[in-house]
């Protein structure tokens, strides 16, 4: 009795696990599919932009010939002095050629303001969408009621879930994953992004950082003690890194490496987001 009522009790958990992963994984779709849209409305707007270089040769060429036009005209056949070619240009019939001229202007000038404002704003959402990735990847991996609120908790704190109260970053109640090579390193893993910023930033900088290239995976920390890890407890961390990571079963994986001392954390950028330098990669048959 005692056994069916363990068995019960376990099942009911586990339904409640996956219920939670569906309900967060679904939330995450949805901010990926909001970003995405954002970035294609953003691209589109950056190549309505490449028609100002138009607009200014129009204004030149307008002004070039100032002499041969005149209000009332609806368009000319100018000369680009540029290319040496003739070009046809749209004019406001109701403007003169003078003022024609600086409506081209105008629409150039505020083009190349967009242009740049919109280059600055498809770089926040590609990064936003690296984070999201990151998130979905990470939720696949999780297991705990406490890693779920954690990661909602997260997610509450970077602006992606409304109505959940939160006071800045609690500290975190749930302990990375951890492993020992078989030369005696201890290896830990990030589940979430605060935690894969804790273990990276809180290592010593002659600590090795593990992390799959340009794909989502958690921060990996193999921990020397001042000692000299050898190839293989490199290739155990790098393996470790591979399989929490959105990888799939059979492929080669990149893994990145480095010493702790050449990550470095960009100001207000996303949870987990890190640059590095000085690194080598490991390719690993999962």
């Amino acid at each position: 009795d005692t056994m069916i009522k363990s068995k019960n009790k376990k099942a009911t958990t586990t339904e409640r696990i996956a219920a939670r992963s569906r309900d967060l994984t679904k939330t995450v779709r949805n901010v990926q599919s909001r970003l995405e849209k954002k970035l294609e409305a953003q691209k589109h707007d950056l190549f309505e932009c490449s028609a100002k270089e138009e607009c200014r040769k129009a204004g030149d060429a307008i002004i070039g010939s100032i002499y041969m036009l005149k209000q009332g005209m609806e368009s000319a056949e100018l000369m680009d002095y540029e290319s040496g070619e003739y070009i046809k240009v749209k004019l406001d019939k109701r403007l003169s050629p003078s003022k024609n001229a600086e409506r081209y202007y105008k629409k150039y000038a505020k083009m190349k303001r967009a242009e740049s404002a919109l280059v600055q704003q498809i770089e926040q959402t590609e990064k936003e969408l690296v984070y999201i990735e990151s998130v979905s990847d990470l939720i696949s991996r999780l297991s705990t009621s406490e890693d779920f609120e954690e990661m909602k908790d997260e997610l509450a704190n970077s602006g992606y879930l409304k109505g959940r109260r939160t006071k800045g970053a609690k500290k975190q109640k749930t302990k990375p994953l951890k492993f020992t090579t078989k030369g005696g390193f201890v290896v830990k893993v990030g589940k979430n992004n605060v935690q894969n910023d804790y273990l990276t930033f809180s290592a010593d900088k002659n600590d090795y950082w593990f992390h799959t290239k340009n794909i989502p995976g958690s921060h990996t920390i193999l921990y020397t003690e001042g000692q000299t890890p050898s190839d293989e407890d490199l290739t155990e961390a790098a393996t470790i890194a591979a399989k929490h990571s959105k990888a799939t079963e059979g492929s080669v994986v990149s893994v990145d490496y480095t010493l702790a001392r050449y990550v470095k954390k960009p100001p207000h950028s996303k949870p987990g987001y890190v640059t590095y330098d000085k690194y080598k990669t490991a390719y690993i048959k999962l």
